[in-house]
């Protein structure tokens, strides 16, 4: 339990640095934080969702609709989970996939999966990996904010 506790935390450290680095236009180098966060915490939504922002930044738009649809299948809350939709919807605008519109209008998550090939088997298991303690251990961390 300990370990878990340990690597939830240092999942945290891994996403906060990576926002820093990205903050400072290092998209590239911010991308690998966020890959030491998700291989600490599979299930990590906001490390996702930021891998999908670097990726976005670099032009690099199927990866970014990738992580943003893998962020929306963890996702629970609702009110982020706009977020992630509104920047899935610019991913998929900056690829010219017109035809997509309707999916991102209705919110059709599971079309989208299936149209990047997205398995479910993959987002299930991240779903289930880890989300319970990197959760709570986030309640306990945000109180600390830096």
């Amino acid at each position: 339990n300990h370990f878990l506790l340990l690597s939830s935390i240092d999942a945290l450290i891994w996403n906060k640095l990576g926002v820093s680095i990205a903050n400072n236009g290092e998209n590239e180098k911010a991308i690998h934080a966020y890959y030491q966060a998700l291989n600490l915490s599979p299930g990590y939504v906001r490390a996702r969702y930021n891998l999908g922002l670097s990726s976005l930044n670099l032009n690099s738009y199927e990866q970014a609709i990738e992580h943003f649809l893998i962020a929306l299948k963890l996702q629970t809350n609702c009110r982020t989970s706009e977020n992630i939709w509104r920047m899935l919807a610019l991913a998929i605008d900056r690829l010219k996939r017109s035809d997509l519109v309707p999916f991102l209008v209705t919110k059709d998550l599971q079309r989208l999966l299936d149209i990047f090939h997205i398995s479910e088997t993959y987002a299930d298991a991240m779903t289930s990996y880890n989300r319970t303690n990197i959760n709570c251990v986030r309640e306990r961390i945000e109180l600390f904010e830096f």
